[in-house]
């Protein structure tokens, strides 16, 4: 299970003309982001370069081959100056020097000087790239045009029209708040939103730059577009596309946590979740038992236990260098070495629950950005990997799939992973047999296990783990001797 971006394929924008589209999609988290790639006849266009210097080759070679196709202007748009959304702009603008580069005014002179708090390259151990030579936007009247205030509740929305195309035109919000250089771009009726869709609070690092009443103006400005401007898709920074009815939702509930928060710059207190996780990846990084390079770097390693608030950023920085060096021990792993080698297997779970720590200390929503995930597939897919590495071979598995194929709002390897750690749990506990069933119930998905009932008991600190993971992704968990459910929304049902 390992953060990859899904197989690209190229599609027409919906609502434009000229515009064809190829993402490249990653599993929310905060040290990759999506990247997107419109070709137009006449433009060719990469929407945040990302954090991954692999995938940002392969762009640059696609990109390179646009080029080569026919006379293109190349031009690279960042959606905010965080490093996970830009940390290889070097290497594409490297393989593409004569490409321009959009950035909202604050976040080119943030780059420029390097600066740690604004890029967050104190926070996420990421390199601030060299920068190339900025159009800046929204620096009064210059090459990117003229801003102008659309006549949107909270205040004008500043806007800019850039031509990409015979028929087309890219549009460009500023959308502060998550940053104060966030923008919206919008081809047609797809917004390509940035973290607007993720930002519901201050994180428990309390982000720099982060502002809720910016936040919370731009997201009522945003809902206004939604619906006045025939936007059918937005395309986050993280995760999935969200349909115009789903991304309303999404984005009003955020508006709703907002405004309900009696002083909403305040970082909350220290929740229960970042302890559980964890907790959960140092049990399972002495699981993998890891040889250098993850173990050997003293500043990566945990606390036991969450430390208090005035220590977050540096278990932040800590976590952050960490995942970097599970991600080099993965990619320097022997190919063929996947699931059926248990330390690897460890690895990248401490790797998944890790990025997860991290959405919760920047105070990310990333329930509904998961997903959708077939859960017949999925829990189909672990017990033939669980019964491949020999792990558990004391133990009888079965299966009972749902007859409907259900797909559930879920992020498919944190649903692998949480069934994974009860069923570990179950066979510790002496239970020699296991059935994991998967039916729907009214608007759920549910996967239940039955070890045996009245049998072993879950530990009451896993179960709160598991309750506590299932409630981040939107869903629930119950547990009796025995048993236990995982109950997820399914797909395309509003809460």
């Amino acid at each position: 299970m390992r953060d990859t971006p899904q197989a690209p394929q190229w599609d027409m924008l919906p609502g434009a003309l000229d515009t064809a589209m190829l993402a490249f999609t990653r599993r929310p988290g905060v040290l990759r982001c999506n990247t997107y790639v419109l070709c137009t006849p006449h433009h060719a266009l990469v929407v945040d370069p990302g954090a991954d210097p692999a995938q940002t080759r392969t762009v640059a070679a696609m990109v390179s081959g646009l080029l080569r196709d026919a006379p293109r202007q190349a031009t690279l748009c960042l959606t905010h100056c965080h490093l996970d959304h830009c940390a290889s702009m070097d290497v594409l603008h490297g393989a593409l020097p004569e490409a321009t580069v959009l950035c909202h005014s604050e976040g080119a002179e943030a780059l420029r000087r390097a600066d740690p708090d604004l890029t967050l390259a104190g926070l996420t151990a990421l390199r601030v790239p060299a920068l190339p030579d900025v159009l800046p936007l929204f620096q009064g009247p210059g090459p990117a045009g003229v801003p102008r205030a659309m006549d949107t509740p909270g205040g004008g929305l500043r806007s800019l029209s850039i031509p990409i195309g015979p028929r087309d035109a890219l549009q460009v919000y500023h959308t502060p708040g998550h940053s104060p250089d966030s923008v919206c771009y919008r081809v047609g009726g797809a917004l390509f939103a940035g973290d607007l869709p993720f930002a519901a609070g201050p994180g428990l690092v309390r982000l720099p730059g982060w502002n809720g009443a910016q936040l919370a103006a731009s997201l009522e400005k945003i809902l206004w577009l939604l619906e006045h401007c025939n936007v059918s898709t937005v395309l986050p920074g993280h995760g999935r596309a969200l349909e115009r009815g789903e991304a309303r939702r999404v984005m009003a509930d955020i508006l709703a946590d907002l405004r309900g928060r009696g002083a909403i710059d305040t970082p909350p207190p220290g929740g229960a979740l970042p302890g559980a996780l964890l907790a959960s990846c140092a049990a399972l990084l002495t699981e993998a038992a890891l040889p250098a390079p993850a173990k050997a770097d003293p500043e990566a390693a945990l606390p036991a236990a969450l430390p208090g608030p005035e220590a977050m950023p540096g278990l932040h920085r800590r976590a952050a260098r960490l995942a970097a060096a599970l991600d080099r021990t993965l990619d320097a792993a022997a190919p063929g070495t996947g699931g059926t080698d248990p330390a690897a297997h460890a690895v990248r779970r401490a790797r998944r629950r890790l990025g997860d720590l991290l959405c919760a200390l920047h105070g990310f929503r990333f329930a509904d950005h998961a997903g959708p995930a077939e859960a017949n597939q999925t829990v189909a897919g672990l017990l033939a990997e669980l019964s491949a590495s020999g792990r558990f071979a004391e133990v009888a598995l079965s299966f009972a799939h749902a007859a409907s194929a259900p797909v559930a709002r879920m992020d498919a390897e944190a649903l692998a992973d949480l069934v994974e750690t009860a069923l570990e749990a179950y066979k510790d506990a002496g239970a020699r047999e296991a059935r994991v069933t998967v039916r729907t119930e009214g608007p759920c998905v549910v996967v239940a296990l039955c070890a045996a009932p009245g049998g072993p008991e879950l530990p009451e600190t896993l179960a709160a783990y598991l309750r506590l993971s299932m409630d981040a992704y939107g869903g629930a968990f119950e547990a009796a001797p025995g048993r236990c459910t995982f109950a997820m929304p399914r797909a395309g049902e509003d809460r």
